[in-house]
């Protein structure tokens, strides 16, 4: 089976496919820093948007803790990082996309 790429992507471009970063799974990060160590799963669109399948919560801490990059696997496109993003972007009643970076913990 053929492995995705990985490369290094801007924390600042991520587009959030889930509404909100749960407190509980930064607490849990932070008290099990080994876990931090995957990869963010992202869908690459044709226009070159990074939707975020996995590691949403990832994002956000290092965003936070002032990186400017992580590593993600990009994974091929199905469409389903853009339909989520779209329901995020309705749910919470935006005009654009929602960036990992401006979700707010609930």
């Amino acid at each position: 089976m053929k492995e995705n790429p990985r490369e290094e992507v801007n924390i600042a471009d991520l587009i959030s496919t889930q509404a909100g970063i749960d407190p509980e799974k930064i607490q849990g990060l932070a008290d099990n820093p080994e876990d931090v160590e995957d990869p963010i799963r992202v869908e690459r669109s044709e226009a070159g948007e990074l939707f975020v399948i996995d590691g949403h919560t990832r994002a956000y801490l290092y965003g936070k803790e002032g990186r400017t990059t992580v590593e993600a696997e990009i994974l091929p496109e199905s469409g389903l990082g853009f339909i989520q993003a779209l329901m995020v972007k309705d749910a919470l009643q935006k005009d654009d996309f929602v960036k990992v970076s401006e979700l707010e913990l609930y």
